[in-house]
């Protein structure tokens, strides 16, 4: 729900609580976009409710939008006590089974400027997320660089 809120609040938009499992989207003008739940049984048993996952095409389309940003236009500079400059990203992995069974996760991958992976940082991730935000170090042509690596080594450690 982070990730879709935090969208939607780019977009001027609300995610609202209104209790453990029920969110109400708020548009910028004030009304009532959508009501989802995290209960599939909820979801089921009440038309107004819309199931919130992955698959749901207001999150398809976010994360589509968030996809086509520039990678200069992506990514903050936080401090942390990792030892030096560590690179953080998350990449949406998609698998699928001989069974027609489909998965997606978010995985984690940090490198470090040696090219090495850094367990320790992708297991924080949320406190990095956190952090408090710090002045960038390098200059946006070398992390773009950088931020190639990871692809690389999400086979060769995972």
């Amino acid at each position: 729900m982070r990730f879709f809120s935090t969208a939607a609040a780019d977009l001027q938009q609300k995610l609202i609580k209104l209790d453990d499992a029920t969110y109400d989207l708020i548009t910028a003008e004030g009304t009532r976009r959508a009501r989802f739940t995290l209960n599939r049984e909820a979801a089921t048993n009440q038309d107004e409710l819309q199931l919130m996952g992955l698959d749901h095409p207001l999150v398809q389309e976010e994360l589509e939008r968030w996809r086509n940003l520039p990678p200069e236009n992506l990514g903050i500079a936080v401090s942390g006590e990792v030892g030096g400059q560590v690179l953080l990203s998350l990449w949406m992995v998609e698998t699928s089974g001989g069974n027609g069974e489909r998965r997606v996760v978010v995985q984690p991958i940090a490198v470090k400027q040696d090219g090495a992976r850094a367990p320790a940082v992708e297991r924080l991730r949320e406190k990095y997320f956190q952090a408090q935000s710090a002045v960038p170090t390098c200059v946006p042509s070398s992390c773009l660089t950088c931020s190639h690596a990871p692809s690389s080594r999400l086979c060769s450690e995972s």
